[in-house]
């Protein structure tokens, strides 16, 4: 399984979803590595496809379900739930491609 966070410096909300995907995979009993991707280019960001910081990769595919956004910038990423917005997935979305992955 490979797990790969992107972010760009200055996002509030990458430090929470590092610590929720550890959290899951501590408590699936899985030992397997985070791989930070500092996105530090609007160009880097196009040739990754990065859609905003957070995003959560599990084996190359996004944790959130669904049509993702468009567009790829160097800008904090919007995930929409219940109405609201947020600035992290949720935890059960990374649990779930998670647990697809193992």
């Amino acid at each position: 399984m490979k797990i790969d966070l992107l972010y760009f410096e200055g996002c509030p909300h990458w430090q929470l979803t590092k610590e929720m995907t550890e959290q899951v995979l501590a408590e699936k009993g899985l030992d397997v590595g985070i791989k930070m991707v500092r996105i530090e280019s609007a160009g880097e960001a196009r040739s990754l496809a990065f859609i905003g910081s957070p995003s959560l990769r599990v084996d190359g595919k996004d944790v959130e379900p669904g049509e993702l956004p468009m567009g790829y910038n160097l800008e904090c990423r919007i995930y929409w739930m219940d109405g609201r917005p947020e600035g992290a997935p949720k935890r059960e979305w990374i649990a779930a491609a998670i647990s697809e992955a193992a």
